[in-house]
């Protein structure tokens, strides 16, 4: 087993979300044989952060006014000291830090060098059209399951359709705006000051989806650790099933059915997928798409256009090749 004590990185995984962040989690963080996974694991539910001093770094790097604690700082240490010498990195994955405002960002990465010194930091990012129309599906499922995200008060009580163009109006006006996480290129450059820019590595969702196998040598490149592991653990992994026509039409006939919508309201979660259908994983129906207005596409790669043009520009990735709009 290879001692990795002379080079100790602790390896932070910023997402953006919608970006096989879960696979990349449960799979290959959670999986590969020369990774020591400090969190976030989304099979250990409810706390996906295995460690009291995880659960603690986790806070510390999203709210405001929370303060890790000493004890926490030092069990980190020692932990991802012990995993280097025994031939294995430390990943700690928090997809929403992608999304942070830039001076929370500028803490967190303050706070992240003085607990472990010179970090290596993975950003995952997505076409942003694409993005918000992934984030949109995710939304209209969990509000299904009295998760509001805010929406309740546009939106009352579920089971309830609403078009992408009235969730994004509605979660720009709760203040929940996804927008946030197109700021891919300050993010990179932020991290890339603290840590140095060798210590960055951006990759890219339509890579992965393309080209796997480059995706997973670049990216093992990167963690320095096996590829061929990697491929195995998450070849055709799906953490998340992807919406087909069935469940919208079901939402739909429901939303317009007194009885089938006060069935719904009365059922649980799991219930309430039943309902929608959302356990037939062999659904034979066709992909679930949003139909997006002309002016909500063309602000969405008006406020991205910043990045991408940045991140092609000092970061030489190919994004016209994947349909980035610069």
């Amino acid at each position: 087993m290879r001692d990795r004590s002379n080079t100790p990185f602790v390896y932070i995984h910023l997402g953006m979300p919608k970006t096989a962040t879960t696979m990349l989690q449960q799979f290959l963080f959670g999986g590969h044989s020369e990774i020591y996974p400090l969190g976030k694991m989304p099979q250990m539910q409810p706390n996906p952060y295995p460690l009291m001093a995880t659960q603690e770094l986790s806070r510390a790097v999203q709210e405001k006014n929370f303060t890790i604690s000493e004890s926490a700082i030092q069990d980190l240490r020692v932990r991802t000291r012990a995993a280097a010498e025994n031939g294995k990195i430390s990943v700690f994955s928090k997809e929403g830090m992608s999304g942070a405002p830039a001076n929370k960002q500028g803490v967190s990465a303050d706070l992240l060098k003085e607990i472990f010194g010179t970090c290596r930091i993975l950003l995952t990012i997505r076409e942003p059209l694409s993005f918000i129309e992934a984030l949109y599906f995710q939304h209209l499922k969990a509000y299904q399951k009295e998760k509001s995200n805010g929406l309740n008060n546009a939106f009352g009580e579920a089971p309830r359709y609403f078009t992408i163009d009235e969730w994004f109006g509605a979660v720009t006006q709760a203040a929940r705006t996804p927008m946030t996480h197109f700021a891919f290129a300050n993010n990179a450059d932020l991290y890339a000051d603290r840590f140095g820019k060798d210590n960055v590595k951006i990759m890219i969702f339509e890579q992965l989806k393309a080209e796997p196998e480059v995706f997973f040598k670049e990216l093992c490149g990167f963690l320095d650790i096996d590829a061929r592991e990697a491929q195995e653990l998450c070849h055709d992994r799906s953490a998340n099933v992807r919406w087909t026509e069935t469940p919208i039409n079901r939402l739909k006939e429901m939303q317009a059915c007194p009885e089938k919508s006060a069935q719904f309201q009365r059922g649980d979660r799991k219930e309430r997928a039943s309902m929608l259908g959302l356990e037939m994983h062999d659904d034979p129906a066709p992909r679930a798409r949003a139909e997006m207005s002309g002016e909500l596409k063309q602000n969405l790669q008006d406020l991205a256009r910043d990045s991408v043009r940045r991140l092609e520009r000092d970061w030489h990735l190919p994004l016209y090749k994947y349909g980035y709009q610069s």
